[in-house]
């Protein structure tokens, strides 16, 4: 392992044991165990698209490990951490949690993280993405990509209002949420959809058959994946 290549692994497993050290809030006001002075912080959540009616009902249920899991995702919503002091143009950051494609793990990889960001001053930003799936009618597995690419839209978009700087705005991803960030980071349609940079936590980060997550892909890509799509 080259000299580069520790201090980026001790820097990851540093934020990723950071991560236990964070609480939740209940209000919009928290009190929070960082080392920055509290920061009251406004919280909302927004449809990304017009609802539609869902198949299959969203499933929430609380896990003594990882907090909150949501699955059977239908409509994606956009969640805000803005702190209403400190930085008037703030840097932003979406938020993918991880779940290998059929859950969200909303809570210790989204809305704790969220919140930490947003005690030191970072818009944050949890993004529920669309979970593909026969049984929800999500079929198109492009569909968590087009969720991210209108995240990062509405985000810039609402720059003003939200006290934005929209040259400073990226995404963030943990494992399958990791593989969304980047995926974004490659793919995207014009210049409002790309991130000005990428935080890739544990991401699958290839469909490559040798070093990538087959479950993952095929849940993602469904049985009869193209060549071409991966």
């Amino acid at each position: 392992m080259t000299s580069i290549s520790k201090h980026i692994f001790l820097l990851s497993l540093l934020f990723i044991f950071s991560l236990q050290g964070f609480s939740s809030f209940a209000a919009v006001e928290g009190k929070g165990r960082g080392s920055r002075p509290d920061r009251p912080v406004k919280q909302a959540t927004l449809p990304l698209f017009p609802p539609v009616k869902e198949q299959m009902e969203e499933v929430h249920r609380n896990d003594s490990l990882f907090g909150l899991l949501v699955s059977k995702v239908t409509n994606p919503t956009l969640s805000l951490f803005i702190p209403q002091e400190g930085v008037k143009l703030k840097s932003a950051v979406i938020i993918c949690p991880g779940g290998g494609y059929h859950t969200l793990l909303m809570e210790r990889e989204g809305s704790q993280v969220a919140e930490r960001f947003a005690r030191e001053g970072v818009a944050a930003f949890l993004l529920k993405y669309r979970l593909p799936g026969e049984e929800t009618g999500v079929t198109d597995p492009l569909a968590p990509l087009k969720d991210a690419q209108r995240a990062i839209r509405m985000v810039r978009e609402n720059a003003d209002a939200w006290g934005i700087d929209p040259s400073k705005v990226g995404i963030m991803g943990f494992s399958a949420g990791g593989h969304l960030a980047a995926t974004l980071g490659v793919h995207y349609n014009t210049g409002m959809e790309r991130p000005d940079f990428l935080i890739l936590v544990n991401p699958v980060i290839s469909f490559d058959s040798e070093t990538g997550h087959s479950g993952l892909r095929s849940i993602l890509l469904g049985e009869n994946e193209s060549e071409e799509l991966v």
